[in-house]
Order: structure tokens, then sequence, then C-alpha cells
């Protein structure tokens, strides 16, 4: 919620404010993804908090970033489960590359 807060405040003074439509589209695009098990539900809360703050011209730069730092946790998990001796697979914590990702995002648009 207080990043929610902060991203909409930031996008009144930087007269962002008028990106409502790339917002709509994660968080529909997210509920169906959470729906098929493939994303958290916080995750998809947090991108959407976030993507208030960025300019729509930089969303999929920002999307493009977070899937690849995904991909490189996702392959640091795998390798780090390959040594572990339990056997449990946890999910991939994306909270982490969608932080990054947004802030690159936020950084570009101001």
């Amino acid at each position: 919620m207080a990043v929610f807060i902060i991203c909409i405040l930031f996008g009144i003074i930087t007269d962002n404010f008028n990106n409502i439509l790339c917002p709509v589209i994660i968080l529909v695009t997210g509920f169906f993804l959470f729906l098929l098990n493939i994303i958290a539900a916080g995750d998809v809360k947090l991108a959407v908090a976030f993507s208030i703050a960025v300019n729509p011209k930089y969303q999929l730069l920002v999307i493009t970033i977070i899937l690849l730092l995904g991909g490189v946790v996702a392959l640091c998990q795998l390798i780090w489960n390959e040594y572990k001796s339990d056997g449990k697979v946890n999910g991939v914590p994306y909270g982490v590359p969608i932080c990054i990702g947004y802030l690159f995002g936020i950084a570009a648009s101001i």
C-alpha cells in the first residue's frame, strides 16, 4: 500500500498520472496469470503499484528487465535446489526483479 501511495504521488508530481491504461492491463493480465498459478497475487499487486509511476513508453523495457532478472533468479534457484538435500521446490521470488525493473523505469521516467 505504501508503494502504491508513493507512486501515485510521484505520478501526480511528474504529471504522469494520466497513465491508467498500463496498470489496468497489468492487473488484468496478472489476474489471469494468477488464476493459472503462474505468478503470485502479491507480485501482481506490486507491479501494478509501481507501474503507475512509470511512463508508458518505458513499460515494455521494464517488463523485459523483470523477465530477464526473473530468469536469472530462477536459474540460480534451480542450481541451488540441485545441491540441497530436501528436494523441496519453492516458487521463484519475483519481488526483487519487479522492484529493480520498476526502479529503472521510474528513473528513466524522470
